[in-house]
């Protein structure tokens, strides 16, 4: 699948639903660390072996959202930003995404069109979005 130009996030959660990223250690580490909890009781709540990889792990709860996943109104956000896994930092929002095209979905509900400043609340993100859709035609 093409994955065409990055757009800045939709901030819909989609990504962040029915989804288990691999965790590496130091990921484990730094997000039990940046939670102030120990690293046993971080796996203990969080973390399960990969049923197929060695030396891998992913979250166990993440049949639904990510267990980090913050729900406000329409938009989302991650609790633990500032010290999430490599897998979500790699994550890269583009329209060739199915998770992103089911957010974008969800902001249009009944419209028969949306215009991109009724998705971005700042100039920055409508700049940003404006050029990867001249980029990826």
């Amino acid at each position: 699948m093409r994955q065409g130009p990055a757009i800045p996030c939709f901030r819909c959660g989609e990504c962040c639903v029915n989804r288990r990223p691999i965790l590496a250690k130091g990921d484990i580490i730094a997000m039990s660390q940046g939670l102030g909890m120990s690293l046993l009781s971080f796996y203990r709540k969080y973390i399960r072996r990969h049923p197929s990889r060695p030396k891998t792990y992913i979250f166990w709860q993440c049949i639904g959202d990510c267990p980090f996943l913050l729900r406000r109104g329409e938009e989302t956000s991650c609790a633990i930003h500032e010290f999430k896994p490599a897998a979500c930092c790699a994550w890269t929002p583009s329209l060739w995404r199915e998770e992103c095209q089911t957010g974008l979905k969800k902001r249009l509900k009944d419209l028969d069109i949306m215009y991109p400043d009724q998705i971005y609340g700042s100039a920055e993100e409508l700049a940003a979005f404006c050029r990867s859709l001249e980029e990826g035609g």
